[in-house]
C-alpha cells in the first residue's frame, strides 16, 4: 500500500470500484453537495460568486467558492450517463453495459442534447471535513478520469491550469500527491457517504458550460 493511501479502496464494496475499461464508457447524488471547477461560462463565475478557474461546492441553491487549489480524497468512483432533455423528467443511469446508457452516451456527443456521459467520483474534502461528488463529463475531464482513478484512497491536491486550441480557451483540473499531512474521514462517516453515492440523483438541473463544443454539469 502506497505511504499516501489513506482509504483502503479494496475494502470497500467491489461494486463501487469499477473496473478502468468501464472508465471509457463513461449528476450527482441527491444527498451530497457537487464539486466543480468554474469556466468563463459558469453561472456562479458570471454571477460573481467564484474565480474563474477555482474550484466551488454547490449544494442546491449555495454556492460556496473553494480557490483554486484544495486537497481532497477520491474515496470511489462510478460511470454515469444523464438525459436532461426534459426537465421534469431527468433520466440518469450507472449501468455502463445497458442499452440506456450507450444510447444517452451517443447522444452526449451531439451539440446541445442536453446529454452528459462520465465518470463521478465520492471525494472527502480535507479543509471542509465533507464529502461532494465531482462528475467528470467534459471532454477534458473525462480524459482525466483514469488519472483519479489511479488515486483512489490517497490525499490528493487538486489544482486547474488554464488548456487552450483554435477555438478558445477553458479550466481543466490537475491532479497531483498532496504534501501535506491529511486525516481521513471515520468508517462510520464513510459509510454514509458511501450510502448517500449509491442513491439516485435528486433531479437537479445541470448547470451548462460550453467547451470545446461540448458541455459539462
Amino acid at each position: 500500500m502506497s505511504g499516501n493511501q489513506l482509504i483502503k479502496v479494496n475494502e470497500l464494496d467491489g461494486a463501487l470500484v469499477p473496473q478502468m475499461d468501464a472508465m471509457d464508457a463513461v449528476a450527482a447524488s441527491s444527498f451530497l453537495p457537487q464539486l466543480k471547477v468554474g469556466g468563463a461560462s459558469s453561472d456562479p463565475v458570471k454571477e460573481g460568486q467564484v474565480q474563474m478557474g477555482a474550484y466551488f461546492l454547490k449544494n442546491g441553491d449555495s454556492i460556496d467558492d473553494l480557490g483554486k487549489e484544495i486537497d481532497i480524497i477520491p474515496v470511489t468512483w462510478q460511470p454515469k450517463a444523464l438525459d436532461y432533455s426534459d426537465r421534469t423528467n431527468i433520466i440518469s443511469t450507472t449501468d455502463h453495459t445497458s442499452e440506456l446508457f450507450a444510447e444517452i452516451k451517443t447522444r452526449s456527443g451531439v451539440q446541445n442534447s442536453d446529454c452528459l456521459s462520465g465518470p463521478e467520483f465520492l471525494v472527502y474534502l480535507k479543509d471542509q471535513k465533507k464529502f461532494a461528488t465531482l462528475y467528470m463529463c467534459s471532454t477534458s475531464q473525462k480524459k482525466l478520469g483514469p488519472r483519479l482513478a489511479e488515486m483512489l484512497g490517497q490525499a490528493v491536491t487538486c489544482k486547474t491550469k488554464l488548456a487552450k486550441n483554435n477555438k478558445g480557451s477553458w479550466h481543466v483540473p490537475v491532479f497531483v500527491e498532496c504534501p501535506t499531512p491529511m486525516t481521513p474521514p471515520n468508517d462510520v462517516e464513510l459509510k454514509d457517504a458511501l450510502t448517500k453515492f449509491r442513491a439516485a440523483p435528486d433531479g437537479d438541473t445541470p448547470e451548462v458550460v460550453k467547451e470545446e463544443g461540448t458541455r459539462e454539469r
